[in-house]
């Protein structure tokens, strides 16, 4: 008997999956994708690394940077690549919302991530001179 009810549940989960491949075929990935354009985006750990990549990836997305690093230099290189990104894009949709102030586009701030009151006083500062954050990936 469960032979039977594993064949007829592997056979439903065959079709199922089948059917799913070809829906998503022809579904153009612009309509599955959500767009993050204008939002705002905290990475942490954005020094250096992964982090700054991650910076530069959201930038061409059309997000608003925010990045923290426990290193002042390697966060402020993050902001000066990023900036220069912006600077020498004549379009994309960041530039589709309106002339934009590349400067008010990526903040970046010194945090020690383990200590508490660092956080909470540098994530005031944030929503005060930002705004609400939409997207927090925590790479640190």
């Amino acid at each position: 008997m469960s032979f039977l009810l594993d064949l007829v549940v592997g056979i439903f989960l065959i079709i199922y999956y089948i059917l799913e491949s070809w829906v998503l075929f022809f579904i153009p990935k612009s309509l599955r994708m959500k767009d993050i354009a204008g939002q705002v985006a905290l990475v942490t750990g954005g020094g250096s690394g992964m982090g700054r990549l991650l910076c530069l990836e959201l930038a061409k997305k059309g997000c608003r940077i925010v990045t923290w690093d426990v290193n002042e230099e390697g966060n402020k290189e993050t902001v000066r690549l990023v900036k220069a990104y912006l600077k020498q894009q004549p379009s994309g949709k960041q530039h589709e919302q309106k002339a934009i102030n590349v400067d008010s586009m990526v903040h970046g701030f010194k945090v020690d991530l383990c200590k508490r009151d660092d956080v909470f006083r540098v994530a005031q500062l944030v929503q005060k001179e930002v705004g609400t954050v939409d997207i927090l990936i925590n790479n640190a």
